[in-house]
């Protein structure tokens, strides 16, 4: 299924701390005592070229597939397929039937989360770029003190004091690919950006004590067909897998391209019978 075109969509979206946020490095230096226990990853800004906090792509979907797996479970309770145990010899990923398989009957006999996010055998239909901070805009970062709790006393323990770096105030711009998609798909990625808006998840480290909370704004999401006509709504990879949502397409150098707005297709994802959409596209094993 990636060996053609066929649709695309790209979601672009602002994400801005609503408290601290803290992605570990994993490279602190134990020697240098001006620095805090815990730093924020660095990257090189393409936009300035300077050293510069970011959201990793990987970060963002690691959050994204497992609320999209809690997401699944739930709005399929009766289907115990529909997803896959990462870490059993039952996992998509390690199945000989499916190594074995090509094409289509691969992707059909893949659990729904592994045929969004992928597997070991299977290429996933989401990408993620790197959400790096605004350059117009200031990044604020600070420094937060911690101290480990003893579990006989409940009290302090003694020389565990440490620091974290994070980041107060920024603007990131994140985006996501979605390549080939069922409307499902594009369905169950609104609603997780949703839930990261109001807070049923984090990003980062240290969310079970606060930190990692963000907010999304200026959600902007583009579609691309490449069939020969401009559906007059969203169409799927199949021609019979239809959203109830308005789309304006017009033509461009390869296909047809135009803009969907968000709060519709939030609210189609909120009325989507997700069994039926997920069994007419042969989601589940």
């Amino acid at each position: 299924m990636h060996s053609r075109a066929v649709n695309e969509a790209r979601m672009r979206f602002a994400l801005q701390p609503a408290g601290p946020l803290l992605i570990r490095s994993g490279e602190e230096d134990p020697l240098d005592p001006t620095r805090p226990d815990m730093q924020c990853v660095r990257s090189t800004h393409p936009a300035t070229g300077e050293a510069s906090v970011v959201i990793p792509g990987s970060s963002l979907k690691g959050v994204f597939r497992s609320r999209a797996e809690q997401l699944l479970r739930g709005l399929l309770p009766d289907s115990p397929s529909a997803v896959c145990n990462l870490f059993d010899e039952t996992a998509c990923g390690k199945q000989k039937a499916l190594r074995e398989a090509s094409g289509l009957a691969r992707y059909r006999g893949h659990c729904p989360a592994c045929q969004l996010f992928g597997s070991l055998l299977l290429g996933g239909r989401v990408f993620f770029r790197d959400a790096f901070p605004d350059p117009a805009q200031p990044v604020v970062m600070g420094e937060r003190k911690n101290v480990a709790i003893d579990r006989i006393t409940g009290g302090a323990r003694g020389r565990a004091l440490f620091g974290l770096e994070v980041v107060e105030s920024a603007r990131f711009e994140a985006e996501l690919v979605l390549a080939n998609f069922d409307t499902w798909q594009l369905c169950l990625l609104a609603l997780i950006l949703d839930d990261l808006n109001q807070g049923f998840i984090g990003l980062g480290s240290g969310t079970s004590r606060g930190y990692g909370r963000v907010t999304v704004s200026d959600v902007a999401i583009t579609l691309r067909d490449y069939r020969p006509s401009p559906p007059d709504r969203i169409v799927g990879y199949e021609v019979d897998d239809r959203l109830p949502v308005p789309v304006s397409l017009n033509r461009r150098a390869a296909g047809y391209g135009g803009e969907v707005a968000y709060g519709a297709l939030l609210a189609a994802a909120r009325e989507l019978d997700w069994a039926a959409a997920i069994r007419r596209e042969g989601g589940g094993r």
